[in-house]
C-alpha cells in the first residue's frame, strides 16, 4: 500500500485531477449562503451543504492552512485516480453528519480540516511505510493538545467566537484508517487473484 507523488510532467492529468478541488472551493467563494452548512440550512433540507460546507472558511490563515494541506495531499494521492475523489466525496457528508451529532448546539461548520487529516491519515499510511507511527503519533497528540488547550496549532486565528472542534479531526483519523484498511484488503485480494489465473505464456498441459 504504498503512496507516491504524481507524475509533474504530465500537467492535463494533474490539472484535470484538482479540477473538482478548484470547482468546489470556487462555488463555496462565490456562493456562501447556498453553500454555508449551517443549522438552518440543514433543517430546511439543504442537504448540499454537507459537502460545500467544508470549502468555506473563517480567516484567510484557516483557508491557507486548509487548502494548502489539501492540495499537497492529493498531489500525493493522484496516482490512485478518481478512486480517491470517491473517498472524499463519500466522506465530506459523513464528516458533516457526524460533526452536528457530536455538536448539537453549534450553528454552523466551515473548513476542510475534517478530509485533510483523512486524507494526511492516507499518505502517512501508503508513503512512511514501517514509520507511518510517527506521523499519526503526531496527529493524535495535535488532537489531544485540541480537546485539551481549545486551540488550534496550524491554522491560527479562526475569527471571533469560533473554536476548534477537534471531534471532525478524531473522526477523520478514523475514516481515514478506515480507507488504509479498505485500499489494503483490495490490494490483497487483487494480489491472491493474480496468483489464482495461471499466465498465458505457459501452455496448458494436454
Amino acid at each position: 500500500m504504498k503512496t507516491r507523488m504524481i507524475d509533474l510532467g504530465n500537467g492535463s492529468r494533474y490539472g484535470l485531477f484538482l479540477l473538482p478541488a478548484i470547482l468546489l472551493g470556487g462555488f463555496a467563494t462565490l456562493f456562501p449562503g447556498f453553500a454555508s452548512m449551517n443549522a438552518l440550512a440543514l433543517a430546511n433540507g439543504h442537504w448540499w451543504t454537507l459537502w460545500t460546507g467544508h470549502f468555506l472558511h473563517w480567516t484567510t490563515g484557516h483557508l491557507i492552512w486548509d487548502w494548502s494541506l489539501f492540495m499537497i495531499c492529493l498531489m500525493f494521492l493522484a496516482k490512485g485516480g478518481w478512486r480517491v475523489w470517491g473517498w472524499i466525496v463519500v466522506g465530506l457528508p459523513i464528516l458533516g453528519i457526524g460533526i452536528w451529532l457530536a455538536r448539537p448546539e453549534m450553528w454552523e461548520y466551515r473548513g476542510l480540516s475534517g478530509i485533510d487529516t483523512v486524507l494526511f491519515v492516507r499518505v502517512a499510511m501508503g508513503f512512511y511505510g514501517y514509520r507511518k507511527w510517527l506521523p499519526l503519533s503526531g496527529l493524535g497528540l495535535k488532537i489531544a493538545y485540541e480537546f485539551l488547550t481549545v486551540q488550534t496549532i496550524f491554522s491560527g486565528d479562526l475569527g471571533r467566537n469560533n473554536v476548534p472542534v477537534p471531534e471532525i479531526h478524531m473522526m477523520g483519523l478514523f475514516f481515514g484508517l478506515i480507507w488504509c484498511w479498505a485500499s489494503n484488503r483490495n490490494h490483497v485480494t487483487d494480489r491472491q487473484h493474480e496468483h489464482l489465473i495461471p499466465s498465458k505464456s505457459i501452455p496448458a498441459e494436454a
